[in-house]
C-alpha cells in the first residue's frame, strides 16, 4: 500500500487515506432526503364517513338507493327462493306395440340368358407407305472474314493531382484543444471533494 504525507497550513501532518465509501456518501444522503420528503408530502388516505348503495330488483321488486352516515351493509338481503313446485304425477304406461307382420318370402328373379358372342373383328388396314424424304439442301460456302488487327492500347502516364492547401484562418488545432480541455480540467479540480 502506498502511503503519502501532506502538510497543512494549519499545522499537523496527516497520512493520505484512500477515499473508501466517501464518494458514495453524498449521493446516498441526497437520495435519503428526497425519499423522506416524498413520504412526508404524500397525502394520507381519507376515511369514509358516509355510505351509500343501490339495489336493482328483478322486475317485481322495486329499485332501492340508500345513503346513510357511518357503517352500512352491502345492501338488502337477496329474496328467499320460491318453493319448488310439486312433482307431476307419473305418466300412464305406454301400451305395448303391436307385433309387425312377417314379410312374404322373396321370389328369386328369373335367370337371364347369356349374351350372344360378339362378331369377329374386321382385319386391320395395311399402313400407308412412308413419304419420301426431301433432298438435303446444299450447305452454304463460308465467306472469308478478315481477321481484326490487334493494336496495343497506350495509356498516358499517371500523374497524381496537385494538392491544394488552403491557408488556415484562425487558431491552430492545438490551441483549440487546449481551449476545450483547460476549463474542464479546472472545473474537475475545483469541484472534487476535499
Amino acid at each position: 500500500m502506498i502511503r503519502g504525507v501532506y502538510a497543512s497550513a494549519r499545522g499537523q501532518v496527516a497520512p493520505l487515506r484512500p477515499p473508501g465509501l466517501r464518494p458514495l456518501l453524498r449521493p446516498a444522503c441526497l437520495l435519503a432526503v428526497a425519499c423522506l420528503a416524498w413520504l412526508l408530502t404524500t397525502p394520507l388516505p381519507a376515511l369514509a364517513s358516509d355510505c351509500g348503495y343501490a339495489s336493482i330488483g328483478d322486475g317485481e321488486d322495486s329499485d332501492v338507493a340508500v345513503s346513510t352516515d357511518g357503517d352500512c351493509s352491502a345492501g338488502p338481503l337477496p329474496p328467499t327462493p320460491a318453493p319448488t313446485p310439486p312433482k307431476p304425477p307419473p305418466a300412464p304406461p305406454r301400451p305395448s306395440p303391436t307385433p309387425e307382420p312377417t314379410p312374404p318370402k322373396a321370389v328369386p328373379p328369373p335367370v337371364r340368358p347369356a349374351p350372344p358372342a360378339p362378331p369377329p373383328a374386321a382385319p386391320a388396314p395395311t399402313p400407308a407407305p412412308p413419304a419420301p424424304s426431301p433432298a438435303p439442301r446444299p450447305s452454304p460456302t463460308p465467306s472469308v472474314t478478315p481477321e481484326p488487327s490487334v493494336k496495343p492500347v497506350v495509356y498516358p502516364a499517371y500523374r497524381p493531382p496537385a494538392r491544394r492547401t488552403q491557408p488556415r484562418h484562425g487558431p491552430s488545432l492545438v490551441s483549440l484543444t487546449l481551449l476545450i480541455t483547460a476549463p474542464a480540467v479546472l472545473a474537475v479540480a475545483a469541484l472534487r471533494p476535499r
